[in-house]
């Protein structure tokens, strides 16, 4: 007999939707970006890009559910927690390389890093340890904001995760929390990552840190062998763009721009996640100006951009 669920079932509110349905894709991402970095066949590639396809599919059919996609709850939410002070925005999915660059960055260390997670999707906490496996970070994870500011109060954490929408307290109530327990105790404040699906600021995004070349880019040492591919496929795309502009296939024009904006910042080209904005924007909007611009502007940065190796470990530490 089937176990029933004694609690009150869900409106289908299509922001309640989103959240349950992206929960899942955003594990799937990360499980498919954590196969291609242990090597996989020409055929393995094809297959994983049919996935990564239909998540990109499954999302367009989320974001035309009505409304515009951001309740009004999580303006609220950016606004409040920016005036918190010490709260950086990282967006899901995130890549290995997205997620150790902010995670590093607040820390302000590359090493011993103690870090503190709350999601209340299991697999995410899964995904986070397999990302951050090898790299010098430990990790927590607890199930709900509440739990999190309980553990907030053992001194040590390096940084917090929150997710943003949890259930018993979600990611600001628990943000607020642990600052207002921070002061009482007099200790320094812990920084606060926000991990959410929701665009709670690109300003905030690490990879838009203002001392970056963007036409010079050193990858992840994991992500480097991966580099070379990623960039000729790139190429292929601006032939792509031309060829959907021509045609007038503007649904297709605009899944490549949310690929493009969903991958190039976890290579390491945050312009190629730029430009992949633009796309997805005029493919929604059909305006073949726009998207002449973004893909002339893709071969220009194609042309120009430099690719260092990447730093040993333990490069950037310091004794």
């Amino acid at each position: 007999m089937a176990e029933q669920n004694a609690g009150p079932a869900q409106p289908l509110r299509p922001d309640w939707l989103r959240h349950e349905i992206r929960n899942p894709l955003n594990v799937l991402v990360g499980s498919l970006r954590l196969i291609e970095m242990g090597g996989v066949t020409p055929a393995q590639q094809k297959q994983i890009d049919a996935c990564r396809a239909a998540v990109d599919r499954i999302t367009g059919i989320l974001d035309s559910l009505g409304g515009d996609g951001t309740p009004a709850f999580v303006e609220r939410a950016a606004a409040e927690l920016r005036a918190l002070g010490g709260v950086t925005f990282l967006g899901k999915p995130f890549e290995r390389s997205d997620l150790l660059r902010t995670v590093q960055m607040v820390a302000r260390t590359h090493r011993n890093i103690r870090l503190l997670a709350a999601d209340d999707v299991p697999e995410i906490g899964w995904l986070l340890e397999s990302l951050l496996a090898s790299s010098g970070c430990t990790l927590e994870m607890v199930r709900d904001g509440a739990a999190a500011v309980d553990r907030a109060r053992t001194d040590g954490f390096s940084a917090i995760i929150l997710d943003l929408e949890m259930p018993v307290m979600n990611g600001v109530d628990a943000a607020r929390a642990i600052r207002e327990q921070e002061r009482k105790d007099g200790r320094e404040p812990v920084p606060i990552v926000i991990a959410s699906g929701h665009d709670l600021g690109a300003n905030e995004r690490v990879l838009d840190m203002p001392d970056e070349d963007p036409d010079v880019v050193t990858p992840d040492p994991e992500i480097a062998p991966l580099v070379p591919e990623f960039l000729a496929n790139r190429r292929a795309d601006v032939a792509r763009i031309q060829g959907f502009i021509d045609s007038g296939s503007w649904e297709e024009l605009r899944m490549l721009g949310h690929r493009l904006k969903g991958t190039g910042r976890g290579y390491g080209f945050a312009r190629i996640t730029e430009i992949g904005k633009a796309l997805e924007q005029a493919g929604s909007t059909e305006d073949a100006g726009a998207a002449r611009s973004a893909a002339s502007k893709l071969d220009a940065y194609l042309d120009r951009v430099r690719v260092n190796p990447p730093a040993p470990p333990g490069a950037g530490d310091q004794g």
